[in-house]
């Protein structure tokens, strides 16, 4: 197992395994009620914050998007070039953050979640903390680590 992430609401469990596969449980019963499958192994699920999609990292690079009650795959997430270290949908759902473990390809892209397709990305982020900030310093609520309004 690599990840487990409950629905927003704790009703469903999504748990990656060791064969590529993101199962969905209840999670008062246990019981599988999806299994989603891609091209290649998936990992990191996430939930959107409704419940109602499962975004996903595949290894074949893309972010794949599942329907939460179906399974039924619904869109793919293009652009990045190296393995996808983390994906996380928006508090409003309406956006999709991808990120990467690093190699080629130092950069956040956001994407509309209904779309697919890329609205901004957030580019040289080698590290978490730009130079001269202390390790693990936040940004004031709604301004970004440049200063700008985000």
């Amino acid at each position: 197992m690599y990840k487990a992430v409950f629905r927003p609401d704790g009703a469903r469990l999504a748990v990656t395994s060791a064969d590529g596969a993101v199962r969905v449980y209840d999670a008062g019963t246990g019981q599988e009620t999806l299994s989603l499958q891609g091209p290649a192994p998936l990992r990191n699920p996430v939930f959107s914050p409704d419940g109602s999609r499962i975004a996903a990292a595949c290894r074949d690079g893309l972010v794949r998007i599942y329907d939460g009650r179906t399974g039924e795959e619904t869109l793919s997430l293009k652009g990045h070039t190296d393995w996808i270290l983390s994906v996380a949908f928006s508090p409003d759902g309406k956006h999709i953050a991808v990120t990467v473990e690093g190699g080629r390809d130092s950069i956040v892209r956001i994407y509309n979640a209904q779309t697919g397709q890329e609205a901004f990305s957030l580019k040289g982020l080698d590290t978490l903390d730009p130079p001269g900030v202390q390790p693990g310093w936040r940004a004031p609520r709604g301004r970004a680590a440049s200063g700008r309004a985000a």
